[in-house]
């Protein structure tokens, strides 16, 4: 089964909760809580419905078809009979085992899951050189933004946002580095817009700008190429659709 992290968080959740119940349900069901049992075992039927929501293999398993198929005998009968109750203490007894065996092995499922996406990120980012090229933006903001506080203090307004942006991208994930991406094109279209009532100062205080923002959006172009080759090979698809449509690198941007 394929996870995204909310879901996988939601199954891992769930499942623990469910592990709970039949713990509770033992439990009342040896301190002779009869009301309580039926409240609990009823509340565990709720959540095995919305775990096989989740994970509809849950229903071919013999101990988890065990669990659900007495509990409603339980709550159908709705008896106080001893035996019943007993019939109930037996089947999760003996199958909670196996339920936590199973949480057990899922959850090492979805931290595999993880590895492997997080790692697919990681080394793309690496190769691509992104946080490199950011670093070289940073630097040559920090050179050009304090000689045009006094000539040109709008430029250099903008310019400090673009350098706020580039030091606090982080280099963890494709959204991160997409969203720090986005906005930060979103700045330099604005930045175009002044540089365009003044191309003498710009070219004069600004030659390395240009140069820097090109490269970044080169790697960005490569590390899409990258992570589409990485997901290939790591889910066996023939095709992945992480696309990346070019914003400065078929044209100038500013002069």
């Amino acid at each position: 089964m394929n996870f995204t992290k909310a879901t996988a968080n939601n199954v891992e959740k769930l499942l623990g909760d469910f592990e709970s119940t039949v713990t509770d349900t033992i439990s009342l069901i040896y301190e002779n809580k009869h009301e309580e049992v039926s409240n609990v075992n009823s509340r565990l039927l709720l959540m095995a419905n919305m775990l096989t929501g989740k994970m509809p293999e849950l229903k071919d398993l013999d101990w988890f078809k065990a669990i659900v198929k007495e509990s409603i005998i339980f709550q159908e009968k709705q008896t106080e009979s001893p035996g019943q109750r007993a019939s109930l203490l037996n089947v999760l007894f003996e199958n909670q085992k196996h339920l936590v065996r199973f949480r057990h092995d899922e959850y090492r499922n979805i931290k595999n899951h993880r590895v492997i996406k997080d790692d697919l990120f990681a080394t793309a980012i690496k190769t691509s050189g992104i946080e490199y090229e950011f670093e070289q933006l940073a630097l040559t903001l920090e050179k050009l933004t304090p000689s045009l506080n006094q000539t040109e203090p709008e430029l250099s307004r903008v310019l400090e946002r673009i350098n706020t942006i580039v030091n606090q991208c982080e280099f963890h994930s494709y959204l991160s580095i997409m969203i720090a991406w986005e906005i930060l094109c979103g700045l330099i279209y604005e930045l175009r817009e002044h540089t365009d009532r003044s191309k003498t100062v710009f070219r004069d205080k600004l030659p390395g700008l240009e140069q820097d923002i090109l490269q970044i959006e080169y790697c960005i172009e490569e590390f899409h190429e990258l992570v589409n080759i990485a997901v290939r090979i790591t889910y066996d698809l023939k095709k992945s659709n992480f696309n990346y449509q070019k914003r400065f690198l078929a044209d100038s941007i500013f002069i």
